[in-house]
């Protein structure tokens, strides 16, 4: 997507300049401290958005489920973000997980966006499905992954540095499909997209780690 938009412009720049770059807000910083204190942790968590803002690219719930036990496992801290309306339904999710107490519910504290992007600074890194998360991540130059299903992660992601990401194989997949509407390939009342259930879950959390390990 930098790409075209950069040919657009008429200014073919190099793909190390195509990529974000901000900093967080020092007040912001300073008070997702004081929340990492309360939640009683010292090493950094990693960051997770489990939704993206349209149910064509959202995984299902045991995907993250699955995801996150296999990283408190190896003894990872996991936070997770959104907007303080999703708290509650986070709530709901932290008890399906086998190590509740190794995850921590962000979203009651994002109450803008600045909050979300000091966390993701102190963060050891990110996942993500194909949402904002990621973006922001690189502009910190902070690791990060993400889960693409309906399209592949190349094209929003091929530009960053410090970002990998596993595409799902369907026969349907890539579709490049887009909008509010759910996958039409989904079960009756299923707002997920199906193509993200062939995940490689064990691949995921081995290239997660991976990325990770590349924190500056």
């Amino acid at each position: 997507a930098y790409n075209l938009f950069s040919r657009w412009l008429g200014l073919d720049l190099p793909d190390e300049l195509l990529l974000p770059k901000q900093k967080p807000k020092e007040d912001k910083i300073t008070s997702c401290k004081e929340i990492m204190e309360e939640w009683g942790i010292k090493d950094k968590p990693i960051l997770l958005q489990l939704r993206a803002s349209s149910p064509i690219r959202c995984p299902r719930i045991e995907i993250w489920t699955d995801i996150i036990d296999r990283l408190t496992d190896k003894g990872y801290v996991i936070a997770i973000t959104d907007s303080p309306r999703q708290a509650e339904g986070v709530d709901a999710f932290i008890k399906t997980v086998k190590q509740q107490d190794k995850v921590f519910n962000f979203c009651k504290h994002s109450e803008t966006l600045d909050y979300t992007i000091a966390m993701t600074a102190l963060s050891k890194g990110v996942v993500s499905t194909d949402s904002a998360l990621l973006h922001i991540a690189a502009s910190l130059e902070i690791p990060a992954f993400g889960l693409y299903g309906p399209f592949p992660g190349e094209i929003r992601l091929k530009t960053y540095p410090l970002v990998d990401w596993i595409d799902a194989k369907r026969s349907c997949a890539p579709c490049y499909q887009h909008g509010m509407k759910p996958c039409k390939h989904a079960g009756s009342g299923d707002p997920f997209s199906p193509c993200y259930d062939n995940i490689d879950i064990g691949d995921t959390v081995e290239r997660i780690e991976k990325i990770i390990q590349k924190e500056i």
